[in-house]
């Protein structure tokens, strides 16, 4: 499976959680998230940063990569 699926869909499941926190289908849907990333054995995310401030010229691009195996964790 994608990982960058994996991780779409925990990024909107946790901010439609900020709106919908007492939503029982909300909870059901991120144990059914959790239960599947559990099952892998390990999950690596590539991701891209981009932080613009054109008022005072600020134009950073920062590009990594995070590896989860359990507890432990590679940046």
């Amino acid at each position: 499976m994608n990982y960058k699926y994996i991780l779409g869909v925990l990024v909107l499941l946790i901010s439609s959680l900020a709106f919908a926190q007492d939503s029982e289908k909300a909870k059901k849907l991120l144990d059914d998230v959790y239960s599947k990333a559990k099952g892998y054995e390990n999950i690596q995310i590539d991701f891209k940063y981009v932080l613009e401030n054109p008022d005072v010229g600020i134009n950073q691009e920062t590009r990594g990569d995070v590896t989860l195996q359990g507890n432990k964790y590679l940046l």
